[in-house]
Parts: C-alpha cells; sequence; structure tokens
C-alpha cells in the first residue's frame, strides 16, 4: 500500500500505508560526511523537521518527520538491509502433543531458492497452544544460542552450527538450558503462541557476514559504509519470520510482537521501527544503540558510552557509526528518535534500575522513552505525562499507555516475573481475553 496515500482522517492507524520491509529499497544518493555536521548537545525534537518548526498531526508525522528520520538512522547508525529475495515457507515438521499435550510444534525452514546454495535458511520453531481458539496472538523472541535452547523438548534438535561453535570458552547449550529464561510453556498458559528463531541462522554474532552476504551479491553498487552490520541483518531476519507468522492460520496477523534481550533488543526495536507489521515491541535491557540515549549528559549516565560499544562490536553497525564514538554530539538523531518509529503501535521497555544494571543505561532509555511518547499524543487529544509512561515495578495498571518504560530491581537477564509483565501489557494492547484496549 502507498504510504504517501490521501487519509481520510488524522489518525495514525496501524496496518495503514504500511511498507514492507525489505521490498522498498531506496539509498541515499549522498550523505553528509560526519565531520561536516555540526556538534548538538541535545538532538533535534522527535516532531521537529527544521528550522524550529515542527509537526503537529499524524499525518505530517508519517508524510514528512518519519521517513526522514528512518533515513537518518540507517544512514548514520544501522545501515541499509538488502532487498528480500524469493522465499519459501516449508513446515518440516509437526508435533501435536508438547507440553503435555498443551501446545503444537511446528518447525519451519525459511529458505531462499534464488539464494546460492551456500546460503542458510532461517529456522523457525513455533508453539501453538491446543486448547484455545484460534487463531491466536503470537510473540516471537529472537534468541542467541539456538531454538533447542527455549524448551526440554526431543523435538528441538541442537543444530550442527553449535556443536561447531563448542569452545573453551563458549560451551554447548544443551536443549532446554534456557527454558526459565524463555517461559515458553508459561506463554502457552497464557493463551499465546510463541514463535522463535536464532541470530546465527541470520547473520553470525562476528564480522564474518551471514545471509545477508548472499542478498547483496545483486546490489554490488551499494557504498559498503552504508550496508548495515549484524543489528541489521537479524532485523532483516525478524521480518522474514513475521512473514511466516502472518501466513500461518494458527497466528492473528494484528496481533504479533517481538521481543529481544541486549544485543537481540536492539535488533527487536529496530525491527519494530521498520516493519508495522509487527504489532507490539518489546526491547529488553536493549541499552546503548538500542531505547537508551546516545548523550550521555542528558542523565549523566555511567553505562555504555558510543565509543565503547562501537570499539568492542564494530560489526553491528555500518561503517558510519564508529566515525561518532568520540563525537556523539554530531549525530542529528538519538535513540528516542527510533522509539517514535514504532508509533501507534505498542512498546513496552523493560528495564533494570541503574544499581542492578548499569551498563544498559536504565535512566538514559526513561528518558529516552519520554521524549518518543510525543508521537503518540498525536494520535489523542491528551498528553501522555511522565508518570504515565515510567513505571517503577509492580504490576502493569489496566489502563496502561501504548508506550511504557517498565523498571525491575533485577539483573541483566530475563525473569518470570519480566514475562508476567509482559503479557499483561499484550493483552491490553493485542486485545486479547477480556481486557479491554486503551
Amino acid at each position: 500500500m502507498d504510504s504517501s496515500a490521501p487519509r481520510d482522517d488524522d489518525q495514525i492507524q496501524s496496518g495503514d500505508g504500511v511498507e514492507l520491509p525489505g521490498t522498498e529499497f531506496a539509498i541515499p544518493d549522498d550523505v553528509t560526511p560526519v565531520s561536516e555536521r555540526m556538534p548538538q548537545a541535545d538532538p533535534p525534537h522527535v516532531l521537529e523537521i527544521g528550522d524550529g518548526e515542527r509537526v503537529e498531526s499524524a499525518t505530517a508525522w508519517r508524510e514528512q518527520r518519519r521517513p526522514r528520520l528512518k533515513a537518518l538512522l540507517r544512514q548514520y547508525v544501522y545501515g541499509y538491509a538488502p532487498p528480500a529475495p524469493r522465499r519459501r515457507f516449508d513446515v518440516d515438521e509437526v508435533h501435536e502433543s508438547v507440553f503435555a499435550g498443551a501446545a503444537t510444534l511446528k518447525r519451519i525452514a525459511i529458505r531462499f531458492p534464488d539464494l546460492p546454495q551456500a546460503a542458510p535458511e532461517i529456522r523457525l520453531a513455533l508453539f501453538v497452544p491446543t486448547e484455545t481458539e484460534t487463531p491466536n496472538p503470537a510473540v516471537f523472541g529472537l534468541n542467541m544460542a539456538g531454538n533447542h535452547t527455549v524448551a526440554d523438548i526431543s523435538h528441538l534438535s541442537v543444530p550442527a552450527w553449535a556443536r561447531e561453535r563448542e569452545t573453551a570458552a563458549e560451551h554447548l547449550l544443551e536443549r532446554g538450558e534456557r527454558a526459565d529464561y524463555w517461559q515458553v510453556r508459561e506463554t502457552i498458559d497464557r493463551g499465546y503462541a510463541f514463535a522463535t528463531a536464532c541470530t546465527w541462522d541470520i547473520h553470525p554474532d562476528t564480522p564474518e557476514m551471514g545471509l545477508t552476504k548472499y542478498c547483496w551479491h545483486h546490489h554490488g553498487d551499494v557504498p559498503g559504509a552504508l550496508r548495515g552490520g549484524a543489528l541489521a541483518a537479524w532485523a532483516w531476519g525478524i521480518s522474514r519470520c513475521v512473514e511466516y507468522l502472518l501466513e500461518d492460520p494458527d497466528i492473528r496477523d494484528d496481533a504479533i510482537a517481538a521481543f529481544g534481550h541486549s544485543r537481540a533488543g536492539k535488533a527487536t526495536l529496530l525491527a519494530g521501527a521498520l516493519d508495522e507489521r509487527i504489532a507490539l515491541v518489546i526491547p529488553h535491557q536493549s541499552g546503548t544503540a538500542g531505547v537508551a540515549l546516545s548523550r550521555r549528559e542528558a542523565t549523566a549516565s555511567s553505562g555504555e558510552t558510543v565509543e565503547q560499544i562501537a570499539t568492542a562490536f564494530p560489526h553491528w553497525f555500518n561503517g558510519y557509526y564508529p566515525m561518532f564514538a568520540t563525537d556523539v554530539g554530531r549525530f542529528p538523531i538519538d535513540q528516542h528518535h527510533l522509539v517514535a518509529l514504532v508509533a501507534p503501535r505498542a512498546i513496552l521497555a523493560t528495564e533494570s534500575t541503574p544499581e542492578a544494571d548499569a551498563w544498559t543505561n536504565p535512566n538514559a532509555a526513561r528518558l529516552s522513552i519520554r521524549r518518543a511518547s510525543t508521537v503518540w499524543d498525536l494520535r489523542e487529544d491528551q498528553t501522555l505525562s511522565d508518570d504515565e509512561v515510567s513505571q517503577e515495578g509492580g504490576s502493569i495498571p489496566d489502563d496502561a499507555p501504548p508506550i511504557l518504560h517498565y523498571r525491575r530491581d533485577a539483573e541483566h537477564t530475563m525473569t518470570p516475573e519480566y514475562w508476567e509483565a509482559v503479557y499483561d501489557f499484550a493483552d491490553q494492547h493485542l486485545e486479547h481475553g477480556s481486557t479491554p484496549s486503551r
């Protein structure tokens, strides 16, 4: 659908004007060199389009500001992902009685027939509740250790690459070793389907290129500095998985959530910002280059800096991002602009406290959510207050806004308490069960 088409009203609506990531593809003719960008102690307001002028309507946001922010974030931080080649979804296995009959497990291979034979496939594991009426809302979680780790189920075999990666420093995680972390059975009990795929099927967490390398083959004229790194590749892979979920008759196509933790949380936020088919975005403890603002002065943060992340993980980004390492003020954007691209869909940014997980900059994440919330205000004749968009522990309120920073005093991991908050929030904003949506 044409995102520039005229609208009958002035409301932002998911599914209207949706771009399909991997089909829209436009590389800019030129990119302003980092050295020529003027330093800014504080980035432009999320609604500002120049010279202090701001968009004042949802339509103006969508047509004027949103496209520009997408381009800036791709050009200077994440890079561009390649167009998606033709893909085929093969349901290789179906096991109808897992978790003592509570769920059906489908093992799906996402294959790319036009790519060279050496190109990897994305393997998706999908658990569907058997005791609920279909279609179901679904949560997709990007894992980093293999699908076999999310539940102790014999049908989830250990992939060959996991055996090959086993070293003294990086031991192989056995089947079900991350079951407590992922809480798949508990997800099924809440009436949600759960899907997962591994980052290593999409792109290794190394400078070595993965699946997108083969997709770039037909686009050799794209400058290397603008090509995306691992984060853009993982986000690209999430969208391919979402495409399968949209076709599965057991899944509600208007109720797909995406979850990711830490570096996977950064990729999940990017995917959710660019892919409007994702109804709920859940970046968990995503830190720098995720939800947290890059400019540390705003929050006096002592967590990870752009210089530290760009030095340790340059392969996550494009060629421009490391150039800002010692001069973050030259960024024409910041992370609240990425968060704002999710609007008007729902986003739950789950975080720790600075005392428990200082490295992820929880205070910078909270400020990012507050600054981004202005875009959601365009949807309704109201202004979300700081207290409404930020919560310290406890239960998710029954009238939670569609953008929320939720904090618990927990270490850098996922816990049952976080999952409870996720599903309480999802019940409202995916309109699941009897809980009304805001």
